[in-house]
């Protein structure tokens, strides 16, 4: 509780603090509002082939014409089957053409292999032709899961030095989004190609 109470501290000094960065050379679609009017990030997490999903709090699955409830810690497999994104172990195998939503029952968190997620996922078939799992969630909520990964433990000692990432994480987001718009996220979870991001450290 006290970690999350400091990301929630530094996270709130960072945007006081934070002043929007120079324009970019090129110029940048304006971000989708969140459900506070705050930016939506979307964050393509690393999976290979297929992803597990599942959730205490039990799973709404969507798709463009069917929709099904999940029952809480039920394992969901998605993957490709003849050119369709389908979702099974729920009440019934979920096909679709377009793209799978998935949601947590209120208050829940979708865990996807061994992480935990706040916000919803798309799932769907990438231009790489991988299947993309993409976090959908608020600015803020997407800084709490990037801070302790880039900083390691926040505590009274490193508290200045969390500030700054802080504001240097949200700049460096605020520049990225929209720029991968065709490829349907904005960001990757790995410091390799963006930031590490981890979503709910436990």
């Amino acid at each position: 509780m006290r970690m999350l109470a400091l990301v929630a501290a530094i996270l709130c000094l960072a945007g006081c603090c934070y002043h929007a960065p120079m324009a970019p050379t090129r110029p940048v679609p304006p971000p989708k509002p969140g459900l506070t009017g705050e930016p939506s990030v979307r964050v393509r997490l690393t999976t290979k082939g297929v992803a597990f999903f599942s959730s205490n709090r039990g799973l709404t699955l969507a798709a463009s014409t069917s929709r099904q409830s999940v029952d809480p810690n039920q394992l969901i497999q998605a993957g490709f089957e003849g050119g369709l994104v389908v979702a099974s172990g729920g009440p019934a195998p979920l096909r679709t053409a377009d793209t799978l939503a998935v949601a947590a029952g209120e208050g829940g968190f979708v865990r996807v292999g061994d992480r935990s997620y706040r916000g919803r996922l798309l799932v769907f078939r990438a231009a790489d032709g991988d299947l993309a799992v993409v976090n959908v969630l608020g600015l803020e909520d997407y800084l709490r899961g990037v801070v302790p990964c880039e900083i390691g433990p926040i505590n009274v000692r490193t508290f200045e030095a969390a500030k700054a990432q802080a504001v240097a994480a949200r700049s460096f987001t605020m520049t990225r989004l929209g720029r991968r718009k065709g490829l349907g996220h904005d960001l990757f979870d790995s410091y390799l190609r963006d930031q590490e991001y981890r979503g709910i450290e436990r």
